[in-house]
């Protein structure tokens, strides 16, 4: 079993608070968003569209991150569900298994009709599945659909 790789966003700054030497705080906020895809570079670009709408993002290849890590301080998952250790059936079930009771988005490069059928299988193990994105994700399309998580609409309409 691999350790699991949660790979955080820079912190920010804090320009208005000071440390006791006069260096600048930084704030390491919790992730909003917790995405998972086993390629590199949907990974980087899902993760830079996410930044631009104002959200804190940690990414995982594999679902591994979803057995092992605490995901409840996440307000949403963004899930590849096909990933190279396991179907969305199967990671949806973890989700299912650990009561995550945020939102959910899937993301594929499958046909509609299999992406809506993980879809259904993952409304029907209670989980919050707000929709899904065919591969190439677009910002509109990935924006729309974070926008419908209650937790993070203030932040996206804010920014």
């Amino acid at each position: 079993m691999r350790p699991v790789q949660l790979q955080l966003s820079e912190p920010r700054r804090e320009t208005s608070a000071e440390t006791d030497n006069g260096a600048p705080n930084l704030i390491v906020p919790a992730p909003d968003i917790l995405l998972i895809d086993d390629d590199v570079i949907v990974l980087e670009t899902i993760s830079l569209m996410v930044r631009d709408l104002g959200l804190e993002v940690a990414t995982a290849m594999n679902a591994d991150s979803l057995r092992q890590a605490d995901l409840h301080h996440f307000r949403c998952i963004i899930l590849d569900i096909w990933l190279s250790d396991s179907y969305g059936e199967e990671s949806l079930k973890i989700l299912a298994d650990k009561s995550y009771r945020g939102g959910v988005i899937l993301i594929s490069g499958k046909s509609r009709a299999e992406i809506n059928q993980t879809a259904r299988l993952g409304l029907e193990a209670g989980l919050a599945v707000i929709g899904y994105c065919q591969k190439p994700v677009d910002k509109e399309n990935i924006t729309q659909l974070l926008d419908r998580v209650p937790a993070l609409r203030t932040i996206i309409q804010a920014n």
